[in-house]
């Protein structure tokens, strides 16, 4: 059984907070697109571990605590985010986090500003740097379904990444409509990436000798 784990609305205010200071380097993901930046992270069989990915959070620049208590009370924030996440892929629950609620106006869900936005745009990050992680000869079912999750995930990125796609995936329907049904899908796309990701991922090597 996953261990419960919890993530609070506060500790996303204050991830939110932290990431959008001034003292961040340029180009630090926001709380939004960390979160979707460590839901790609999180979605394979592996867990990858914080050392590694942490540089990206900060464009590969340095954090600029003011304090030790800025660093760990950020550190505490972010590690039950990440926890979080694992925990929802874990247990195929896998679900947006406070702070990352789309609009219900879903044409509103698109620009620079916009929570699923910008989940969105950490997602594609997140699944571009794990790209080794996903095998380029999947059967040809998860990689039909691949292809469609890289749609639907990505769909809020940005009006005119969803505009290039639209015209192709349902032609019968206006783009407001398209847009809504994206959104009414988005939430079973994202428990099917993390499973599919799971399935599909390079499974740990066992680090005894075979006998």
């Amino acid at each position: 059984m996953t261990e419960v784990s919890t993530f609070t609305e506060a500790q996303a205010d204050h991830l939110k907070a932290f990431l959008s200071a001034p003292a961040r380097p340029a180009g630090t993901l926001q709380y939004e697109e960390l979160a979707g930046f460590l839901f790609a992270v999180s979605s394979v069989a592996e867990m990858i571990p914080p050392n590694e990915w942490l540089p990206i959070v900060f464009n590969e620049g340095e954090a600029g605590y003011k304090d030790p208590a800025e660093a760990e009370a950020f550190f505490q924030a972010l590690m039950a985010l990440h926890q979080w996440v694992a925990a929802g892929v874990a247990d195929q629950s896998s679900t947006l986090p406070p702070g990352c609620v789309p609009s219900s106006d879903p044409m509103a869900n698109f620009g620079a500003e916009a929570p699923l936005g910008r989940w969105a745009r950490g997602f594609v990050a997140g699944h571009q740097w794990m790209g080794d992680w996903w095998p380029t000869d999947l059967p040809q079912e998860q990689a039909e379904e691949l292809s469609a999750l890289l749609v639907i995930l990505p769909f809020f990125t940005s009006q005119e990444f969803a505009t290039s796609y639209a015209k192709h995936m349902d032609p019968g329907r206006s783009f407001e409509e398209l847009t809504a049904h994206v959104l009414a899908m988005y939430p079973e796309a994202i428990r099917a990436y993390a499973v599919l990701g799971e399935m599909v991922s390079p499974k740990p090597e066992d680090d005894e000798p075979a006998l």
